[in-house]
């Protein structure tokens, strides 16, 4: 077995100043994560789309996911889960009890000549270490959003979608 952790290290909206942007939908900030003895980001890189990467990690909990998935860590994309290459991404299979993390990569500019991957950092975790540093890393960005009033406009029902699935995953882990 393996470490996995990954945590949130601070959250904002776009705007650092703005204490609640009621029309950013999603939080930002930097996240620290370490794979074995590799810390393959922390505040020293890009922000990261923290309540976008939340729903990423959830989803990885459940389902294989090969490089045709979108990135777990995103860097921009909000609702749609689109948006620039910046981004961290790795595969997953998932037996039973174990996660085999594999394929792990980086890309930090909008060149994907750029991308950095870490070819000899494939590991196993547990699936209850995994879920358990998942989970504390989306209760920290759920708890951002608390008794927050956001207007979604036009995007409601995306919005609404994306805390459904968000709320589901996480009742599950």
């Amino acid at each position: 077995m393996s470490d996995f952790e990954i945590k949130v290290i601070d959250q904002y909206w776009i705007n650092e100043l703005d204490s609640c942007n009621e029309y950013d939908l999603c939080s930002h900030g930097h996240i620290y994560l370490k794979i074995n003895d590799t810390i393959i980001t922390n505040k020293l890189e890009s922000d990261w789309t923290l309540s976008t990467t939340a729903l990423m990690l959830l989803r990885s909990c459940f389902n294989d996911r090969d490089k045709l998935n979108e990135p777990i860590i995103l860097h921009c994309g909000q609702i749609y889960m689109t948006g620039c290459p910046i981004s961290i991404n790795w595969e997953t299979a998932i037996t039973d009890n174990e996660i085999h993390i594999s394929n792990i990569s980086k890309l930090l500019t909008l060149n994907k000549q750029d991308i950095q991957r870490y070819e000899k950092l494939d590991v196993v975790v547990s699936k209850k270490e995994y879920f358990s540093q998942v989970k504390l890393f989306c209760t920290d960005v759920l708890n951002f959003f608390e008794g927050l009033n956001k207007d979604p406009g036009s995007e409601l029902e995306f919005y609404q979608q994306f805390w459904q699935e968000f709320h589901d995953r996480l009742s599950k882990i």
